[in-house]
Formats: C-alpha cells, structure tokens, sequence
C-alpha cells in the first residue's frame, strides 16, 4: 500500500486506487499473497447439441435456463438454443485441478455421459453433438464463492466467481462487491 493508496503492479503497469477488486478466478490464491482460502478448482465440460425435432421448442423464449436434480446429489443443468445449439452440462461433478494444468480434451465418455441425462429428460435436444468446452468453476469447500476483504490487506476485495458458474451471478456480484 501507498499510504490511502492501494497498488496494483501488473504486465500493463503499476495501478494505485483506494479499493481495489481482484476477481482473477482460478489464479486468486497464487495472485494474493496471504490469502489462504481454501478453494478447490474443479473442471467443468460443456456441451453443445442441436435439438432432434422442432427447434422452436428450445428457443429462448420457450426453453428456460434450467438445473435439475437427477440422482441423489447429482445436478445438470441446460441453456436454450441461443444459435450454438442447447447447452448441457453437469454441475460440480467436475475432477480437481488446478489454474494452469485443467485438462482441456474432451473423452467422448464424457459427451456420453451428458447424452444420456437429455435422453432422460429432454430427448428432444439429444441431437448430434456440435461442440465441447472446458472451464473451471473456482469455489470453496461449500461450493460457494468467496466474496470478501482480503484479511492481509481490507483495501483488496477478492471475489472468486470468475468462470461460466461464476458469470451466471455476475449483476448480483458485481452489486455485492459495489456494497462493500
């Protein structure tokens, strides 16, 4: 810190405000000297399908944003066809990893495994598959995120919330951290 100044060095320069928001995901910890929450980076797929039969069905207007309980603690969760296809994915299932080794390939285990969720569900978005993706959702134990003052330095406020999972909650986050 600079006397009132908090500052921030970074590959673009030297930074210095009064508060400052550090919402850098999967990287916080190793970013935050100090800062010892207990966060465990797990990898989550995406998927992409086209809809088998009528693909109005699944437009935004008639297919909400949706999570679903399956199986005793399991959870997968849809977006309508925004013009990529119906998303499908599970939520927290993901392996552990870290920032910088997530494993980015996708086994087609695992686009099975999402499959045969929609043919439970939805059948009619178990069309061909037309893309995978990778990200990482970054939480604590819980499985919620950290939103606070760093406890080194109150100036600094951390927020985790910084993937996928993390932007479905962006204007409440952004809200919260606006209050603090």
């Amino acid at each position: 810190s600079d006397g009132d100044l908090v500052r921030a060095f970074t590959g673009c320069g030297e930074y210095r405000a009064r508060q400052m928001i550090v919402t850098a995901g999967a990287w916080v910890s190793s970013l935050l000297p100090g800062l010892d929450a207990p966060f465990r980076i797990e990898r989550q797929v995406l998927h992409w399908f086209d809809p088998t039969t009528d693909a109005a069905s699944f437009s935004s207007s008639r297919c909400p944003i949706h999570l679903w309980q399956f199986d005793e603690g399991r959870f997968f969760y849809g977006f309508p066809d925004l013009g990529a296809g119906v998303k499908a994915a599970f939520h927290h299932s993901g392996e552990a990893t870290t920032a910088d080794e997530v494993r980015r390939d996708v086994a087609p285990a695992e686009v099975d495994a999402v499959r045969a969720v929609l043919q439970r569900f939805a059948p009619a978005a178990d069309g061909p598959a037309r893309a995978s993706s990778v990200c990482r959702y970054t939480n604590l134990p819980d499985e919620h995120f950290l939103i606070d003052r760093h406890p080194g330095e109150p100036r600094v406020l951390v927020a985790s919330p910084c993937s996928g999972h993390g932007f479905k909650f962006a204007p409440v986050v952004a809200e919260v951290l606006a209050d603090l």
